[in-house]
């Protein structure tokens, strides 16, 4: 770190204070790492992020800590190519106006790199901002004022945005829509079962053995009170001159959409460990499913709960018709 101190003594030469430490660098990508000398300060700033509690007729605040804050460093860069120490030789190129482009190009990367500062360490950060400044006076000499942003790099997957799954959230969803819907004035018929359609679904998510038709079945029970819901409420909203979407209305019929949306996970949910099926159309004459479930070396039951919507007659089916099989023979 090019720093320096006045002699403790008259005559006795300047001396580096970090002349043990590490030069100063950042590599970000596929970049080469770029080592520049640093003046002035260097300096550092990071903290708590703390909630704070207010109660009524209690003096102070009780507070929280929700974890620590970013760290921020920043620091001022000389590039000269009249400067010597100890690192710099790593560049293999002029400070000016080399090493002083490959840092600004680091900066519009636009990925976390490796920052290396001499009193700081090795540190995973951002490059968050710089400012540029040359004077016409000092010939082949620019300073840059960087900042660098710590980055904690949390891994954020596909999972991290999956929805809540039905079975965890169907009964809170359906207590929010009664309640959005008493507040609001909304009065049906419907609402009363509303909770304990979601019971049911629920409890058809939680049996073993249930088939795919039954769990079916009581969804479109479900989502056809819903819809009659909907309709009723936008019906009277437009009877009394009111738009269904106004804001006062909206919460309720939010919940309503989500409430719906979730209730059409259900039978995807409880059978999301069978294999993925395919659609086989029958090539023979006449045929039944069991003589399919042979022929695809497949449970007959499996198919048979599989199917039970699709056909009228399992027992009796002819050339065209379409069924579905798993993709693989495991069941």
């Amino acid at each position: 770190m090019a720093v320096f101190k006045p002699p403790d003594t008259p005559g006795e030469p300047r001396q580096l204070i970090f002349e043990s430490m590490p030069v100063a660098s950042f590599q970000v990508g596929s970049l080469p790492a770029a080592f520049f000398p640093i003046v002035g300060e260097l300096t550092e700033e990071g903290g708590q992020r703390i909630v704070r509690h207010v109660r009524p007729y209690r003096d102070g605040a009780k507070l929280d800590s929700t974890g620590a804050t970013e760290i921020e460093f920043n620091v001022l860069a000389l590039f000269n190519n009249s400067i010597r120490e100890s690192g710099l030789e790593a560049n293999n190129r002029a400070l000016y106006p080399f090493v002083l482009r490959a840092i600004v190009d680091a900066f519009k990367a636009r990925q976390t790199g490796t920052l290396t500062l001499p009193t700081v360490g090795r540190v995973r950060a951002r490059a968050e901002k710089y400012r540029r400044s040359e004077n016409v006076g000092a010939r082949d000499e620019a300073t840059l004022q960087l900042t660098f942003v710590s980055d904690n790099e949390d891994a954020v997957s596909a999972a991290t945005f999956q929805l809540p799954t039905v079975r965890a959230s169907m009964l809170k969803q359906a207590s929010q829509t009664l309640f959005s819907a008493s507040r609001e004035g909304a009065h049906d018929a419907d609402l009363v079962s509303l909770f304990q359609l979601a019971t049911e679904i629920e409890a058809a998510l939680l049996a073993p053995g249930r088939s795919v038709a039954d769990l079916q079945s009581q969804v479109n029970r479900a989502r056809s009170a819903l819809g009659r819901i909907a309709r009723a409420q936008e019906q009277l909203a437009d009877d009394v001159g009111l738009a269904a979407s106004e804001p006062r209305g909206s919460e309720f019929f939010r919940n309503l959409t989500r409430l719906l949306d979730t209730q059409a996970r259900a039978a995807d949910e409880k059978f999301a460990s069978r294999p993925r099926t395919k659609a086989f159309v029958v090539d023979v004459v006449r045929t039944n499913l069991f003589e399919i479930a042979a022929r695809f070396k497949q449970d007959a039951a499996e198919l048979l709960d599989l199917n039970s919507e699709r056909l009228a007659d399992p027992m009796h089916l002819e050339e065209g018709d379409v069924v579905r099989v798993f993709e693989t023979g495991a069941v």
